[in-house]
């Protein structure tokens, strides 16, 4: 099971690591659960190399400038990566975007105010829409979009409507 928040992702399997591994030599040694399957995968270069997973992990963390990422391996197996912050929400001049809706907004690509244009003009076109919509139309994670429809709400740009998976937002009507 994958499980992406704002701060972590944590990547979660049942049953905990093979026998034979502790905590302590844990990252140190490779014992495989499934050899058949293992040489198989190996044999057709599906997997290039055995029993260096979570050097590999330990190594890309570093490169990224990011916290190790932390295993838990009782009962279940649980490694955390930690995420860079997300950007803090600001109420900044925006630039135009296009009301195209079938292009995407990547996280290197946008500014936040592009971001709350691409919002505003979305809404422009299809007068309402819930966060889902406007997440995958920009290209980003659900909880990030609901943190700008949250501020556009406070700062009276926008209209929160209904509850739960009800919920969807309008631009705020002028007088």
């Amino acid at each position: 099971m994958i499980e992406i928040f704002d701060d972590r992702v944590d990547i979660v399997s049942p049953g905990g690591v093979c026998k034979g591994i502790t905590p302590e030599n844990f990252g140190t040694i490779s014992i495989t659960r499934n050899p058949l399957v293992q040489s198989m995968f190996y044999r057709i270069d599906y997997i290039e190399q055995m029993g260096t997973g979570i050097m590999r992990m330990k190594e890309a963390a570093k490169e990224a400038d990011i916290a190790e990422p932390k295993f838990e391996l009782e009962n279940f197996f649980r490694v955390t990566f930690k995420r860079p912050p997300l950007p803090s929400v600001t109420s900044s001049g925006s630039q135009a975007v296009a009301s195209d809706t079938q292009a995407t907004l990547s996280d290197t690509q946008a500014t936040l105010s592009d971001r709350k244009s691409a919002i505003i003009s979305y809404l422009e076109t299809h007068g309402k829409a819930s966060s889902s919509n406007i997440a995958g139309f920009m290209g980003v994670t659900n909880n990030w979009v609901r943190t700008i429809l949250r501020q556009m709400v406070d700062d009276g740009t926008i209209e929160k409507i209904g509850n739960n998976r009800y919920t969807h937002y309008e631009l705020t009507r002028q007088q």
